[in-house]
């Protein structure tokens, strides 16, 4: 499956995330972050890797191997998804409104993310598999 650019092909759980703002980072041994707009609240957890583009510049994230990769998320607090794209390989896009993008990529062998937004649920399994509800 491929949602780039298409906003009804993606899951609920991921469309929600469309408009609101990162709020708060939580790490332990990943990455959640908390979204909220007016009338939602989302989450996304992002246990393998990914990355960060800010200005044509490429960031490497890896929550669970080194916490201090995660330094350059902390730029993204408020600001908002101006777009949310899920690739066939199962890599969840944000676009930011200030322009950098964050990418969490698949894994082979364990969940890479989930994304929950009200009742809605969306995670990325093992082989880059989409599953939601």
């Amino acid at each position: 499956m491929s949602a780039t650019g298409d906003p009804a092909a993606l899951p609920a759980a991921l469309a929600g995330l469309r408009g609101c703002t990162l709020t708060r980072l939580i790490v332990d041994d990943a990455l959640t972050m908390v979204l909220v707009a007016a009338g939602r609240e989302a989450s996304v957890r992002m246990d393998g890797r990914g990355r960060v583009t800010r200005a044509g510049l490429a960031t490497e994230l890896a929550p669970d191997e080194n916490a201090a990769s995660l330094a350059p998320v902390l730029a993204l607090l408020y600001e908002h998804v101006a777009e949310v794209a899920l690739d066939a390989d199962g890599t969840l896009a944000l676009r930011f409104g200030g322009g950098a993008a964050l990418e969490m990529l698949p894994h082979d062998h364990q969940i890479a993310w989930v994304v929950r937004c009200g009742a809605a649920s969306a995670a990325c399994i093992a082989e880059g598999r989409v599953v939601w509800e």
